[in-house]
């Protein structure tokens, strides 16, 4: 078994931006088949960074609890959960400004493919499986990274790509 697909998080950065009611300043971001997860610093205290969680929503009604209960109900939309505060360390608060990034500075749509595309070249690591990329940018640096794990019964590998999606390098470990 390989893995599920990997999220698109396009829609995902949309619907997160309307909810803050701005553009986020993203510390990192986790995609995986079912759930994204996004550290975002706070636009009133940027000493302050908050988790958000993007995954399928809780059923609601009365008849939406009954069909999930019985396992016929189709899936629920996606949507974003409610902010979770951040441990930060004094460095990792003093590191900040020089790691965020802007979710228009990342080729989301290509992490699906990327997952995809690792797999292929990873191929020789028995059993690999992708189940999460991770998406996040070099202290003072303009580097943002797209790195996915890729992970196997007798090895393991990354791929890593730019910030558009152009693959920099994949090896085992």
């Amino acid at each position: 078994a390989r893995q599920g697909k990997l999220l698109d998080a396009t829609k995902a950065m949309d619907e997160l931006q309307v909810k803050l009611k701005s553009t986020p300043e993203i510390v990192r971001a986790s995609i995986g088949p079912e759930v994204i997860t996004v550290q975002v610093r706070q636009p009133n205290d940027p000493k302050n960074v908050d988790m958000y969680f993007y995954g399928r929503r809780k059923p609601k009604t009365p008849a939406e609890i009954a069909r999930s209960k019985t396992g016929t109900a189709d899936p629920l939309p996606f949507e974003w959960g409610e902010a979770r505060p951040v441990k930060m360390k004094t460095r990792d608060i003093a590191e900040l400004p020089s790691v965020l990034f802007s979710p228009s500075q990342v080729a989301w749509s290509r992490i699906p493919a990327l997952a995809k595309e690792a797999l292929k070249i990873l191929e020789e690591i028995e059993q690999p499986k992708v189940e999460i990329a991770s998406v996040s940018k070099v202290a003072d640096s303009q580097a943002i990274f797209i790195s996915i794990p890729v992970d196997g019964v007798r090895g393991s590998g990354t791929l890593r790509a730019d910030n558009q999606g152009s693959i920099i390098l994949a090896e085992r470990r």
